[in-house]
């Protein structure tokens, strides 16, 4: 289907060809990397690659010399642990020439300088809680292993094949973390839309929250564990790319680091859901009437948005491509239709009367524009009374049922907006300035929650894209057309038990 010009499918459309482009720059140029033509021959060209050889080789060592020494010069504490590691190496490999008192000690010495590789780190406790970390996990690893290994020799033939399969974990503790995590953040977004749009609020923000700390909290440990498996990924990733082509993961040199690149794209989606959880928690909050307005067009985004995180997590997690239908046309047009609805209804983000107070002051100024002041005053005319009818339609909202589901009860207490009863500058109540000052910045809090839910959207292209290189890298299966599928043989017995069920 045919995109509109300056619509928001046709902008993310342009944006996504031209990184596709951008990878494909190089191999469209044509360059190539050979020396010379078929006149040169055999001794000419050997010469020229020794030659370049040596050349490459003389400026890697000056650039690592120089990088060295930047180094030394900005963190003079890497220095001081580079002598401090040698020789504390140096110590313990004279073990290895003991011979007397200690006889036995020398044929340990491997272990000691292990040590000191693994264990040593910039200060004492960094060390010492590395050490015990690595001590522990020492003996887990060693009954672990006793165990396995018991446990093949009681399974008699099976004994190899149990020790080979116990190896391949890492590759599937990654592709599960990474379907776990368009799952979290598919539950963190439908949440946060929902709960602002219900207008909750907490009563008191817990502690956790506030110094980003794991917490029950739905909402927040959604995207949290999507933003903190940074590092669990990259651990799993140096141990998967080890692994040789096993079970669904065929093939040498399986993509495991496009697998980091999806996640990535999808942490940078996760960026704005918690952003969106901030909206959430911040003490000015748009009333309920203006949110009201919205509503229809924050869920449908919300929700489209979250069927496009669960298709690709389902897709991650059956290694199937896309099919071919545009996973983000329902979520785009749903943007566009929130875009020209606040478009619409601009007028309730911003203090209409100072608005046309200025436009009406610089008006006058010019003679040019006294013609003009007349339609102009009725133009205000209609917005005012626009906002006046909608305010009077619409006195009292109720606020739906509470949504305990996705935050604790403890935490969460839903109340009417209310403004703030002291003013900043030291005056008892708050004056008339002062009021309209804080009711803009509530309305301004709505148009931030929708800019949120629209970057949110953008962001999706970037993500779909980096699937696709994946699918197609990975080489994944090729999605399954419904209508192609066998219908099923259904027989009496099988309608007559699916009538009483």
């Amino acid at each position: 289907m045919a995109t509109k010009i300056g619509s928001f499918r046709h902008s993310f459309a342009e944006r996504s060809k031209e990184r596709l482009l951008s990878r494909k720059a190089y191999s469209e140029l044509g360059l190539s990397s050979s020396y010379g033509g078929e006149d040169d021959g055999v001794r000419g060209r050997f010469f020229r690659r020794m030659s370049d050889g040596i050349l490459n080789f003389w400026v890697g060592l000056r650039e690592t010399s120089v990088k060295l020494y930047e180094m030394g010069r900005s963190d003079p504490r890497k220095l001081v642990f580079a002598a401090k590691m040698g020789i504390s190496l140096a110590l313990v490999s004279l073990v290895i020439f003991l011979k007397d008192p200690l006889k036995d000690a020398n044929q340990y010495s491997i272990w000691a300088i292990l040590t000191v590789v693994v264990v040593f780190e910039f200060s004492v406790g960094a060390t010492l809680n590395k050490g015990f970390n690595r001590a522990l996990g020492t003996f887990s690893a060693g009954g672990l292993a006793l165990g396995i290994a018991e446990v093949s020799t009681r399974a008699g033939d099976l004994e190899e094949v149990i020790i080979v399969i116990s190896i391949f974990i890492a590759g599937e503790d990654l592709h599960k973390l990474v379907v776990k995590n368009f799952r979290d953040v598919a539950t963190s977004l439908e949440g946060c839309v929902s709960g602002y749009l219900h207008c909750v609020e907490y009563e008191r923000v817990p502690s956790k929250i506030l110094t980003y700390q794991a917490s029950d909290d739905p909402l927040y440990s959604g995207y949290r564990s999507a933003v903190q498996s940074s590092s669990q990924e990259d651990s799993l990733l140096d141990f998967a790319i080890w692994e040789p082509p096993h079970g669904p993961y065929k093939g040498f040199n399986y993509p495991w680091r496009n697998y980091a690149k999806v996640s990535g794209s999808l942490r940078h989606c996760a960026f704005m859901v918690m952003a969106m959880h901030g909206c959430i928690l911040s003490e000015i909050q748009a009333p309920a009437e203006k949110r009201k307005v919205f509503s229809s067009e924050l869920q449908r985004v919300g929700t489209e948005g979250a069927k496009v995180l669960l298709e690709l997590g389902s897709k991650v997690e059956k290694l199937e491509k896309l099919s071919p239908k545009d996973i983000l046309f329902e979520v785009h047009e749903a943007a566009e239709e929130l875009q020209m609805k606040i478009d619409r209804k601009s007028y309730l983000l911003v203090n209409s009367d100072n608005w046309e107070d200025v436009r009406r002051a610089k008006e006058f100024e010019d003679p040019q524009n006294l013609i003009d002041v007349k339609d102009n005053e009725n133009k205000g005319l209609v917005i005012n009374s626009l906002s006046e009818t909608w305010d009077g339609q619409n006195p009292n909202i109720s606020v739906e049922p509470s949504m305990t589901h996705w935050i604790s009860s403890e935490s969460v207490l839903k109340k009417p907006v209310s403004w703030p009863q002291l003013s900043f500058t030291g005056d008892t109540m708050l004056n008339e300035q002062e009021s309209r000052v804080y009711e803009s910045a509530s309305s301004l809090s709505l148009a931030t929650f929708s800019s949120l839910l629209i970057e949110f959207v953008a962001r999706l292209q970037n993500l779909v894209d980096e699937f696709e290189e994946l699918s197609k890298k990975a080489n994944f299966k090729e999605p399954l057309d419904p209508s192609n599928q066998p219908k099923e043989a259904v027989g009496f017995c099988t309608r007559l038990f699916r009538c009483f069920h």
